[in-house]
């Protein structure tokens, strides 16, 4: 999940596996960027840049073991984490704009008293969500980053840093880029939604909407991550906003090198975590209860041949229901992951 130009020497080794989404700057210091009480010898420390606080990473291990412990947690526990380091992430930000908005729900008497508060706690989020245009119904704040796990180390500005280089998470253009409406087919004499879309799978059956977005991340050390983010809907007096379900999904995915690794993890329900190859198979999973809005590490692939001129790749089919809407109201996706260098 790993996709950043680097500054220093130490990572220089990994400019081969960059992709465009970091911003270097040439005089960090006169950018705005402050150091505070930097310990060479954390993982990672708290940066201020143009007067907000971002994370800073030691360097690209440190960067990937924190998202790796950060994976195995709730999301409480991870917003507690980035609490305790002073830095209020995109996920912690979220969390409490949902809260927020249940508020809103229940104080308002009336759809004209509620439409007016709404107005105006869509301007205090606009800059840094997006919402639906295509549906006024849906009342949630969706994150704009395209990395899911970049919503628990970004700040509310997308950015952190690793060793001297800031990164500034890549985003959607618009709502429509990550949400776009289709018709409705029937697959296999089911009810299965199937979306024109690659890489967003999601179902609407009668009061409950649920949906999967799948995206591959840059590569570390020869491998590339495979992110999930579940979200989850319910239809209120005034519209759709969020809460907690179980999640169900199936995959069919097939990679490059190694083929597609499963990463099992204890919120799926597995004792042991660790990888088991999945290639080309068809696997369900089922979680424990989750937030409507939560980010999962799937798996990975590998590369194969020369990592420059050969990319990694992630294609096949995926189908999300949950214990509001059955599987017969499933909805389904192709996925289609490349990464280029």
């Amino acid at each position: 999940m790993k996709k950043y130009l680097f500054l220093v020497a130490a990572v220089a080794a990994c400019m081969c596996q960059s992709c465009s989404d970091v911003m270097t700057e040439s005089g960090l210091n006169d950018s705005g960027l402050q150091t505070r009480s930097l310990n060479e010898e954390a993982e990672v420390t708290t940066t201020v840049y143009k007067g907000e606080n971002i994370l800073r990473f030691r360097d690209m291990e440190a960067y990937n073991n924190v998202l790796q412990r950060l994976n195995s947690k709730t999301n409480e526990e991870r917003i507690a984490y980035t609490d305790s380091l002073q830095v209020e992430s995109i996920l912690s930000l979220l969390t409490k704009a949902d809260l927020e908005l249940d508020q809103l729900c229940e104080t308002s008497s009336t759809e004209e008293e509620f439409r007016s508060k709404y107005e105006i706690y869509k301007d205090k989020y606009d800059d840094f969500f997006m919402f639906n245009n295509q549906d006024i119904e849906d009342l949630s704040a969706y994150s704009k980053l395209r990395s899911p796990m970049d919503d628990n180390i970004a700040n509310c500005n997308g950015e952190y840093m690793i060793g001297d280089s800031l990164v500034h998470s890549n985003e959607f253009d618009d709502f429509s880029e990550f949400y776009t409406n289709s018709d409705i087919m029937l697959l296999d004499n089911e009810t299965t939604t199937v979306n024109t879309s690659t890489n967003h799978a999601w179902s609407h059956w009668d009061k409950r909407k649920v949906g999967l977005y799948i995206n591959m991340e840059a590569a570390v050390d020869g491998f590339a991550d495979i992110t999930i983010r579940f979200t989850a809907q319910k239809k209120y007096i005034f519209g759709w906003k969020r809460y907690s379900t179980v999640y169900f999904a199936e995959f069919k995915l097939s990679g490059t090198g190694q083929g597609f690794e499963f990463n099992k993890q204890e919120y799926m329900g597995f004792p042991v975590v660790g990888y088991e190859n999945k290639n080309g198979q068809t696997f369900d999973i089922k979680t424990r209860e989750l937030s409507g809005n939560e980010t999962v590490n799937l798996g990975r692939v590998s590369h194969s041949g020369n990592m420059v001129t050969i990319p990694y790749t992630c294609s096949g089919e995926m189908y999300i229901w949950s214990r509001g809407i059955e599987k017969a109201h499933r909805g389904a996706a192709r996925v289609d992951l490349q990464r280029n260098y």
